[in-house]
């Protein structure tokens, strides 16, 4: 059994809250909790968390700890400093193969080759150009598409943040954090957060 006492700190600040402009009263009796204490609680007794907090949510139902988490997903998920290296250095093996190809060329036109190595020579000199393309086409739509992302999560963050408070189901929101749903044929549903937690129903 955990013991409720020892998990208690001294000072009770905090355990009323008064807010003036609801004119509500709100009691806090695990606030003066850790996060250890709280998880500690749920363990002993099998009780069931949020799936939110399986997904990185430090908080759930406070507007601020929602924009903090959405501004971390923002951050995570839409992070294009990979892709952007990855450019730069498709784009210069692009220049460098397009320089040997000239050169591939030139020297064709101007000395006797045999026409077999130097057909040789320039096809792998274009399927290089194409693979190195076609690796830059696919990073620039990832990077367009986390772009987007990363408006919309800001789009959806000035939305929470002129909300008085959440108060119901918010389909911005869960659409936010819900990659897919996929609903089986015995009834069951299993959620996929964005994070890459699944979750059976």
């Amino acid at each position: 059994m955990v013991p409720m006492s020892t998990a208690r700190k001294e000072d009770p600040d905090g355990m009323v809250e008064h807010c003036y402009r609801t004119r509500k009263t709100m009691v806090n009796p695990i606030v003066d909790w850790t996060d250890e204490d709280v998880w500690e609680f749920l363990t002993h007794y099998g009780c069931k968390s949020n799936p939110l907090y399986e997904c990185g949510f430090k908080r759930i139902g406070c507007k601020d700890s929602i924009l903090e988490d959405c501004r971390l997903m923002q951050t995570t998920l839409t992070d294009c400093t990979g892709i952007d290296a990855e450019i730069e250095s498709l784009l210069e093996e692009i220049d460098v193969v397009t320089e040997l190809t000239k050169r591939c060329i030139a020297d064709n036109s101007q000395t006797a080759q045999n026409q077999e190595e130097y057909a040789a020579r320039y096809n792998g000199f274009v399927d290089r150009y194409e693979k190195a393309k076609a690796q830059l086409e696919q990073l620039r739509t990832t990077k367009a598409a986390r772009e987007a992302q990363a408006e919309a999560i800001g789009a959806f963050m000035f939305e929470v943040q002129e909300l008085d408070a959440l108060t119901e189901f918010d389909e911005k929101l869960w659409l936010t954090i819900i990659d897919t749903v996929t609903v089986h044929t015995d009834g069951r549903m299993t959620f996929r957060f964005q994070g890459g937690t699944e979750i059976d129903v």
